[in-house]
């Protein structure tokens, strides 16, 4: 923290300059004279961050308790939830996001996983995750079962489970030297798969302080060792619904709906867009906008994947083959499919609506 102070027209001014995080730089002007005190808090951010998190600078006043208050208060609140790291050992690690890797581990002698931040100054992203975890408990959202919070590392445990949809549908190995494929899932896993992402999606959209996940993909989706059973996880980006509209480009890139891609205001049906690119992705076991032999390739139309943008607002989505010969079951999933990804979020379903008729498929 730097501060200066100087006189101007009998009224004294201190400026101080404080280096919150690596992320942010939080300037408090105080102007004061014998009557009164004014605090004017203004938080400036990195372009990166301030396009992903923050449209508007955030202005408080009265600025109580410093800079520091918030992070005190989240600590108080999570104090039953904290861990002590003598009962944990850590074991192989299962995967790798943006802002965490995540490690199987033993605690107390119980399987967990643990997902430690990858940077100390990731403060948002770790309580916002563990505020949400907190607060939803739901049988198709992964349990929350501490934290451990210190200056040099931060970390989230949960229950562990045995798969994400991601691996279980991109770790296919290929029959032969042609195009033929392991089928990953059945029809059947798989309409049971996205009926219990609608229960968790519809539990976080419906609640009494309605939550957006904003970064609902494959690898967000976990599955227990029978494949029968599937939840929720990493909610580090989630953003509470209000009337507030929200606004800034924050998910992945390839299952972000054309409001969020174009930086336009949007609400939660940009979870249910997401929701049918995750639906093609689990229908044809194939990732968003490649081609269908599996290798990873972009199709013709996105020969570079920072053109994304552009080609969903033109209504671009990923390719639907040729589904003469699909089956009632089939055409229905694809209908459904094909009106979560609307280019009109008004037109999308609910989640609510999306469960009714998947559950009419089985």
């Amino acid at each position: 923290m730097i501060g200066f102070s100087f006189r101007i027209d009998s009224i004294d001014y201190i400026l101080i300059i404080c280096f919150l995080t690596l992320k942010s730089l939080s300037i408090i002007l105080s102007l004061s004279t014998c009557a009164m005190q004014i605090y004017i808090r203004f938080n400036m951010y990195s372009k990166t961050y301030y396009e992903s998190n923050i449209k508007n600078a955030e202005l408080s006043i009265p600025l109580v308790g410093g800079p520091n208050s918030q992070q005190d208060n989240f600590e108080k609140d999570i104090q039953t939830w904290i861990i002590d790291l003598k009962d944990l050992k850590f074991e192989e690690r299962i995967s790798e996001g943006g802002y965490g890797i995540v490690f199987r581990a033993k605690y107390k002698g119980s399987a967990v996983a643990v997902k430690k931040m990858k940077s100390d100054n990731d403060n948002v992203e770790f309580e916002n995750e563990v505020r949400t975890l907190i607060a939803l408990r739901h049988p198709n959202i992964v349990l929350f079962m501490g934290a451990y919070l210190a200056e040099d590392h931060k970390i989230i445990m949960t229950e562990l489970m045995s798969f994400s949809v991601d691996s279980v549908l991109h770790k296919k190995k290929r029959l032969d030297k042609s195009t033929v494929w392991h089928v990953a899932l059945t029809l059947k896993q798989k309409i049971s798969i996205l009926s219990d992402i609608c229960r968790a999606m519809s539990f976080m959209h419906t609640r009494d302080h309605p939550l957006c996940h904003r970064d609902l993909k494959p690898s967000n989706v976990l599955l227990d060792k029978n494949l029968s059973v599937a939840k929720i996880c990493d909610f580090g980006t989630s953003k509470s619904i209000s009337t507030a509209t929200m606004t800034g480009n924050i998910g992945t890139f390839m299952y972000m709906s054309p409001e969020i891609l174009h930086n336009l205001p949007y609400n939660e049906s940009c979870d249910v867009y997401s929701f049918g690119i995750v639906m093609h992705e689990i229908f044809f076991e194939v990732r968003p906008y490649t081609t269908s032999d599996g290798s990873g390739a972009f199709t013709n139309e996105l020969t570079n994947p920072y053109l994304l943008g552009s080609i969903v607002a033109s209504g671009k989505r990923p390719d639907v083959p040729n589904v003469d010969h699909a089956t009632e079951q089939e055409r229905k999933y694809l209908d459904l499919m094909m009106r979560c990804w609307n280019q009109d979020g008004t037109l999308r379903p609910s989640f609510t609506q999306a469960l009714d008729e998947l559950d009419d498929m089985q």
